[in-house]
């Protein structure tokens, strides 16, 4: 296999080594990853206690809160992620380093017809109202007795069904190609990985229960905002209608409620030296409600990435080699592309030419160098693509094409 070649190389060689794992949405990425993983953990036993559990514990977590269903993919990473694994002289894994790039936090804030929030968001509210047993076939846990432990004071208080929320709506009310409700279809399992979740949480990264408490009241926090609706007005404020949903937010991030129904309008400009404020309109408001939205949910996913990586250090310090997983984010045809979406393909793209490159590009100079006809080889060219994004042909090393 690609992830036995790559160990080989780099015990043999002592070179690090990537394994790229690409391809568009649903093509089998994550789960490819998590092969390679479970590979390289299996060729020998770590000194590291429970390393080989911890990193595998980070699996769940990842996912709940970095992939979500998608018109292509029911389970599609909307982050990339490249795991480091750090191996000793004898090939045990010691350690290892998540870093990811690229979370499209705009989901968290977004309508999308015929996909779903990230997984997280309905997990939680799955888990306060749904009640059903396993799916067919399935060894699932849908026990909800233990809710309030799990979800925390607030969550549990202030959860509604997730039809009931504007951010996620769309993937509870909508119907699959066989008429069967996303809520149906996904409850179950939404419940039974919402288990492990939080058990990967408090027994393998650190969390105590106060610390799940209040991430799952940031996240409701983040729910409600979305229900926030503003005065339509040059100089807008909250509607009377939404002072009990901003209310909700206030408690769920801890925050002063008038205060923060001052501040969610405002807007500081920098005037001859001193701070003005200013009142937004009804548009400009909702994007300041959304932004934080968005900025709240990436700081969670950063301290679970943070987390993750302090679980799974090891002693990768000593390490005398790596082998690099690239989990990247799949290609998407959307009916509307999100920037994030946008550099996400193009990301892709540009990994395409790299292959292209390092194997047809490569094999055809070696004909040209043989005397041989390089005509034979045959592949379709991404250039142009890149072209049109970039301005800048990759082929071209002249540098008079257009700025990158």
């Amino acid at each position: 296999s690609v992830g036995d070649m790559a160990y080989r190389e780099m015990l043999g060689e002592g070179k690090n080594q990537a394994v790229l794992i690409c391809g568009e949405s649903g093509a089998g990425k994550t789960e490819c990853c998590k092969f390679v993983l479970a590979f390289l953990i299996a060729k020998k036993e770590s000194t590291v206690e429970r390393l080989d559990e911890k990193l595998m514990a980070t699996n769940d977590p990842l996912e709940a809160f970095g992939n979500a269903k998608t018109v292509n993919n029911d389970n599609s990473s909307r982050f990339a992620k490249c795991m480091q694994i750090c191996l000793d002289a004898e090939g045990r894994v010691i350690g290892s380093e998540i870093q990811t790039s690229l979370l499209e936090k705009g989901r968290s804030c977004a309508f999308f017809q015929q996909e779903r929030n990230f997984h997280i968001f309905y997990m939680l509210c799955h888990y306060r109202h749904e009640k059903c047993g396993p799916d067919p076939g399935e060894e699932q846990d849908t026990d909800t007795s233990d809710a309030q432990d799990l979800l925390g004071d607030k969550a549990h208080k202030y959860l509604k069904a997730s039809k009931d929320y504007f951010f996620i709506k769309p993937g509870a009310v909508e119907v699959d190609t066989e008429g069967q409700l996303y809520s149906e279809r996904f409850r179950a399992s939404d419940i039974d990985w919402f288990k492990r979740v939080i058990k990967s949480f408090r027994d393998s990264l650190g969390y105590t229960k106060v610390d799940t408490d209040n991430m799952m009241a940031l996240l409701t926090g983040i729910l409600h905002m979305g229900e926030i609706e503003f005065t339509d007005d040059d100089a807008a404020q909250v509607e009377a209608k939404s002072m009990p949903e901003l209310e909700i937010v206030a408690d769920c991030f801890g925050l002063d409620a008038e205060k923060f129904r001052e501040e969610i309008v405002l807007e500081r400009i920098m005037m001859g030296g001193s701070l003005i404020d200013k009142t937004l309109n009804k548009i400009k408001a909702m994007s300041a409600r959304d932004a934080i939205c968005k900025s709240v949910f990436q700081t969670i996913f950063t301290d679970i990435v943070e987390r993750c990586n302090e679980s799974v250090a090891g002693e990768r310090e000593k390490a005398v080699g790596k082998v690099g997983v690239l989990d990247i984010f799949g290609f998407e045809r959307m009916q509307f592309n999100s920037l994030e979406q946008i550099c996400i393909n193009y990301t892709n793209e540009k990994l395409h030419q790299t292959f292209i490159n390092e194997v047809f590009e490569t094999e055809k100079k070696v004909y040209r160098d043989e005397g041989l006809d390089p005509g034979a080889i045959n592949f379709t060219d991404n250039a142009k693509v890149l072209e049109m994004v970039t301005g800048c042909n990759p082929h071209d090393t002249s540098g008079k094409s257009g700025a990158t």
